[in-house]
């Protein structure tokens, strides 16, 4: 997704799903403009068996699902950055994946990890706003 301009004179206010919360329930605002964003995560295409959760988001290394993130919102100028780097991170899983983040010239991120926590990098430490913890579950 594309947020351009400033409506009303102020910047876009966007939410981040909340990956084990109701549908369409934020648990972070960010608020930006000319940017791009995309969001990975295990919440929308999944099946649970024996408790697991088994998403369509492949490690390749192990040909099964990535287990380290819940969900991986990048912030980036261009779209298929954005799109590439949030599967790529959710792969990486949450601590490889947020020292990318910090290494890309004009990339930030926000990271929900498999244990519930949410790593912020450092770009965007003054621009989110967390509504509430992130709901845990499986």
């Amino acid at each position: 997704m594309y947020v351009g301009g400033h409506p009303e004179g102020r910047l876009w206010r966007l939410g981040i799903q909340d990956p084990r919360g109701p549908p369409e329930t934020p648990f972070a605002v960010v608020e930006l403009s000319d940017a791009t964003f995309s969001t990975s995560g295990d919440y929308e295409r999944f099946f649970m068996k024996d408790g697991r959760r088994y998403h369509h988001i492949l490690d390749p290394d192990l040909g099964s699902p990535a287990m380290g993130n819940r969900s991986v919102t990048i912030i980036a100028a261009r779209a298929v950055d954005a799109d590439a780097l949030s599967t790529a991170v959710f792969v990486l899983g949450p601590e490889a994946g947020l020292a990318l983040i910090e290494q890309l010239p004009d990339v930030e991120g926000v990271i929900v990890s498999a244990a519930n926590e949410v790593l912020v990098s450092s770009g965007l430490q003054n621009r989110l706003t967390l509504l509430s913890p992130p709901a845990d579950g499986p």
